[in-house]
């Protein structure tokens, strides 16, 4: 089974920590003559459905560059929802979970619901 779990970017998204807008702005137009449409897009790291790398807490942490492709592939994957359950700016830690009876504890991915 596939699932999506990402969300569209728009000029709606909702950001963390009241972060700065989304800013699309046109490159190349084809009504203006170009041979394509372009646009180029501003937002912080913090927009939509995202990973906080371990950089993002540890300045010699790992980037995105520092995983390959296959890393994240998974087959057993669960979703616990946290929505409502944690305060603005809370560290997500491995307490948080244990109070999840429904896990089987088989899942080598678990992503958390924050919305």
């Amino acid at each position: 089974m596939i699932k999506y779990l990402s969300y569209y970017i728009s000029n709606e998204t909702l950001l963390y920590g009241n972060g700065k807008e989304i800013h699309f702005s046109p490159d190349k137009e084809m009504i203006k003559g170009d041979n394509c449409n372009t646009i180029n897009l501003a937002f912080p790291n913090h927009s939509g459905t995202h990973i906080d790398f371990p950089y993002h807490f540890n300045p010699d942490g790992k980037t995105l560059n520092d995983y390959p492709a296959t890393y994240w592939q998974f087959d057993l994957v669960e979703l616990i929802d946290l929505s409502g359950k944690l305060d603005d700016g809370q560290i997500i830690g491995p307490e948080i979970f244990s109070s999840f009876e429904n896990s089987d504890g088989a899942a080598c991915t678990v992503l958390a619901y924050t919305k």
